[in-house]
């Protein structure tokens, strides 16, 4: 398919409006190694060419699965994200970790589990306030003039995000931003003006808004649902605002939602994760399926 690509801020990159997100449950047992690598083979030839993760990612092993899903694949013509800084340490549990030790560790395992000499992107996973300092931005200015990564970043919300911008280390940066969730707003507005490309997180609010969240079929809804539950009830509560998503004719609620940040001047991609290969198709095929202009007018009109 001829998904829409756009150039990701300043980096030159052409970015498919659409990402994979290599984490969650995808790297989990849950899922088999062989259908998660198919799912990244899928959206390859569905257009899709930039793939996310993290070296903490599901214990570390997304970043395994990449490398191998990425053996049978052109690498050249795909761009890879991970993420540094969030540690595990040896009972499982994260910690963050911004050293110049602990950085140089993430970055050269992440190479050797992805199984390539450097990736595209290369951002900080939400660090703290108390994390940041000047001496974190010169490790990844460093990391990009040694090759091992192209460009570099940081993903992160709120404050962290603001004062990240103030650097001008930053050639890229990810952010939540959704139907929903709108306080990053002001952020991407002036990353756009700065020329920092824009990628978003949690484009679909976790399908928070999906009258058929409830509906369990399968043991990954029934996964899914406990999360939403678990880490998103309030996102839920504020998404019955937004019923009407579901009874829009000929355009599911999802690709609203998609369609809805990919309007937002200066965001390049939203990165979804799915493990439901008709959803990932129909999302993908779906952007061809414009939202009338008035719909995404009175998703703006409306104050969740």
């Amino acid at each position: 398919m001829n998904i829409e690509k756009r150039t990701l801020g300043k980096t030159g990159l052409e970015i498919s409006v659409l990402g994979y997100g290599c984490g969650g449950v995808w790297g989990t047992p849950l899922v088999s190694e062989k259908d998660a690598i198919s799912f990244v083979h899928a959206a390859v030839d569905l257009g899709v060419n930039f793939f996310d993760t993290g070296s903490s990612y599901c214990k570390g092993n997304a970043e395994i699965r990449l490398g191998k899903a990425l053996k049978n694949l052109n690498r050249d013509k795909l761009i890879i994200g991970t993420k540094a800084g969030s540690q595990i340490a040896e009972n499982g549990k994260l910690y963050k970790d911004f050293s110049k030790t602990a950085i140089m560790k993430n970055i050269d395992q992440s190479l050797k589990k992805l199984g390539t000499d450097y990736v595209d992107l290369l951002q900080y996973h939400s660090p703290f306030l108390s994390d940041l300092n000047d001496e974190m931005w010169e490790i990844l200015v460093n990391i990009k003039k040694s090759g091992k990564a192209r460009f570099v970043g940081v993903s992160s919300d709120g404050e962290v995000l603001k004062r990240s911008l103030d650097t001008n280390v930053l050639d890229v940066f990810m952010t939540t931003f959704n139907v929903v969730n709108r306080e990053n707003k002001e952020t991407i507005e002036r990353a756009h003006t700065l020329g920092v490309g824009v990628l978003i997180k949690s484009p679909m609010a976790h399908s928070t808004y999906n009258s058929e969240l409830f509906r369990i079929s399968s043991l990954r809804k029934l996964w899914y649902l406990l999360r939403v539950i678990k880490n998103y009830r309030t996102t839920y509560i504020r998404a019955r605002k937004l019923n009407f998503m579901n009874t829009i004719e000929g355009v599911s609620p999802h690709n609203i939602a998609l369609q809805y940040v990919l309007s937002q001047p200066g965001v390049s991609c939203a990165v979804m994760g799915t493990t439901n290969m008709n959803h990932l198709k129909s999302n993908v095929q779906g952007m061809a399926n414009k939202v009338p202009t008035e719909i995404i007018n009175k998703l703006n009109t409306i104050t969740i």
